[in-house]
């Protein structure tokens, strides 16, 4: 088996094929709804991430109906986490999750408002990125249970390459915090 890899490998190199290493990646997404059939809308996100070719869904958190975040008084979301992996760039998977939101009907990018669908970038891997469009790992991921809960269905162990602390152990402070 060795021996046939090997062989592979070498005839690829002539060829000028480079062989992707299988790496584990730590890549996930937030996705939130709260206006028209909200559990819909984020079966229709999944089902268009699935059909790019570059995008694997490696796991589904459940899904929690979880109160907005904000002053203006909305309806209830409806919230999930993917664990994925990708070959995309960082940048890329955030094109590709805004053109799923606009195929879905998102209009706009505004914060605290109500929409049809929000898909981001929670974390990818363990890069920090602070771009004028991108900013990972998500800002407040650390600070909102909307995205806690459904990380520690995935990953309970990942640490917040900022924080420096487990999922676990920053939803028990969240949750001792509040109690």
């Amino acid at each position: 088996m060795t021996q046939l890899l090997t062989e592979i490998s070498i005839k690829a190199g002539k060829l000028g094929i480079k062989l992707a290493k299988q790496i584990e990646q730590d890549i996930f997404l937030g996705l939130g709804s709260n206006l028209g059939n909200k559990q819909a809308q984020i079966y229709s996100a999944i089902a268009q991430l699935k059909q790019n070719p570059a995008i694997r869904i490696i796991e589904v958190s459940k899904f929690y109906k979880t109160e907005a975040v904000s002053n203006d008084e909305q309806p209830p979301y409806i919230n999930a986490a993917l664990k994925i992996e990708t070959s995309l760039s960082p940048q890329e998977l955030l094109k590709v999750t805004q053109d799923v939101e606009k195929k879905l009907g998102r209009t706009g990018k505004s914060t605290n408002k109500s929409r049809l669908i929000d898909i981001d970038i929670l974390f990818y891997n363990n890069h920090i990125i602070c771009d004028e469009d991108l900013i990972i790992p998500h800002p407040r991921a650390h600070e909102r249970e909307f995205v806690l809960i459904p990380m520690m269905d995935l990953s309970r162990r990942f640490e917040h390459p900022m924080v420096d602390e487990s999922i676990e152990t920053i939803y028990k402070r969240i949750v001792s915090i509040s109690e």
